[in-house]
């Protein structure tokens, strides 16, 4: 009995040390190697489609900071000198610069001139012999001066009614 295990464990050896490379693949291995080898294969047209397609989320991230870049408050300094520019002296004038979008409806002397939206950098001039009402839907987006000389900064929320009067 002795002899089988021997004789047994010298086979076992001698076929798992043959001259044999250590990676030999059998033909079902290679038949399944080349299968997965095909499935994590990704076509060209595929690859150029996805380089395509992150090329252009950079770029709309790119515009996408840019314009949240354009939304911070204006440099002072440009909105003051602005502000100096005063068209007629012998009229109300009313400056408005806006920072964010805002709703406005303007009446000058009893007639509604303007209702709209401003959005972001936009801005606006009006003169009046005698008084400008002006609604605003979210005040808090604009910069205001009244015959050159700036308005102080509104911090409410919602509709405001404001009253300029020569």
């Amino acid at each position: 009995m002795l002899l089988v295990i021997i004789a047994a464990a010298g086979y076992i050896f001698l076929f798992s040390s043959s001259d044999q490379p250590e990676n030999i693949v059998t033909p079902k291995q290679s038949a399944l190697s080349d299968d997965t080898a095909k499935s994590n294969e990704i076509p060209e047209q595929e690859k150029a489609k996805i380089e395509a397609d992150a090329k252009k989320a950079k770029e709309r991230a790119e515009q996408a900071a840019a314009a949240k870049a354009q939304k911070t408050p204006a440099d002072n300094k440009q909105v003051q000198q602005k502000q100096q520019a005063v068209p007629d002296k012998n009229n109300l004038n009313l400056y408005m610069f806006c920072n964010d979008r805002c709703w406005v409806e303007v009446t000058v002397d009893g007639e509604k001139v303007f209702e709209g939206t401003l959005v972001s950098n936009q801005e606006k001039n009006f003169s009046a012999d005698k008084k400008i009402i002006v609604k605003y839907g979210n005040i808090k987006a604009m910069q205001i001066a009244v015959n050159g000389k700036p308005a102080p900064a509104e911090k409410v929320d919602g509709v405001v009614i404001k009253e300029y009067k020569k």
